[in-house]
């Protein structure tokens, strides 16, 4: 199954149920031979009514529409490419099928429609003039995108959506020896790159523990390193900030 790791991730907060997903998926195969085998998992898992939210009349919404700014995703049966079709982008021999968009429609996201069951997805800004590959894979996208916003949420049923909780955020000053400390002290995750403009920007990840992970923002545009800081637990957020900024003291802004 291509999307254990983003259940594994899910199980930590409770939100979102991962009983007997597995065998949800095993008991869906896939009827459209077109839609990569890693979406189609994802559509079946994204469709269990305890992996929806909000109000009873608004039930449509989705787990990674929780899971970001308010962003919207079609993940569906009919994520096709289609010649000459609104959705369908051709970019240097590539095919690509958006997926996504910011709230603002400032970004899409698309996957690229080569036949590999786990395809690459793809990031373009809101003048749609380049594509750059976003993240390795469909399944690696779903899972940086719950990590990058699982603790960033709080408070109840049904309007724990609405809350955005404090995380720490530091800078540092850019040196590949920073990114070199990170990979061996802590558990590398997948990374993403976008751009904005003539910016060009890197996303690293990093899991400190389950419950602890770092996000590090890095651009051709800044001398320093953006990290922000999140934990499951509040009360770990400034210990675990203070700790790195002893251990990156020779590179503090």
């Amino acid at each position: 199954m291509y999307h254990q790791k983003t259940l594994e991730l899910l199980k930590i907060d409770k939100r979102f149920p991962v009983d007997l997903c597995e065998n949800l998926i095993a008991s869906s195969p896939n009827p459209y031979p077109a839609i990569p085998q890693a979406v189609w998992e994802w559509i079946c898992l994204q469709n269990q009514p305890a992996w929806q939210w909000g109000a009873s009349e608004e039930r449509k919404e989705n787990i990674l529409r929780f899971y970001s700014n308010d962003d919207h995703f079609w993940i569906n049966e009919h994520l096709i490419w289609e010649a000459n079709e609104e959705g369908s982008f051709v970019y240097e021999g590539l095919k690509i099928v958006d997926f996504a968009t910011e709230n603002q429609n400032n970004f899409l996201l698309g996957i690229v429609a080569d036949g590999h069951p786990d395809p690459q997805v793809m990031y373009t800004d809101y003048q749609e003039k380049r594509w750059v590959p976003y993240v390795h894979s469909f399944s690696d996208f779903i899972y940086a995108q719950i990590f990058d916003w699982q603790f960033k949420l709080t408070g109840k049923r049904p309007y724990w959506r609405k809350e955005i909780d404090h995380y720490g955020y530091f800078k540092l000053k850019y040196d590949p020896m920073v990114y070199e400390n990170l990979n061996q002290r802590y558990t590398i995750e997948p990374s993403s790159q976008l751009f904005w403009e003539e910016e060009d920007i890197q996303i690293c990840r990093y899991s400190i523990k389950k419950t602890q992970r770092l996000v590090v923002y890095s651009s051709n545009r800044k001398d320093y390193m953006g990290i922000e800081v999140y934990c499951h637990h509040k009360k770990d957020i400034e210990p675990l900030q203070n700790k790195l900024l002893a251990d990156f003291s020779a590179w503090q802004v």
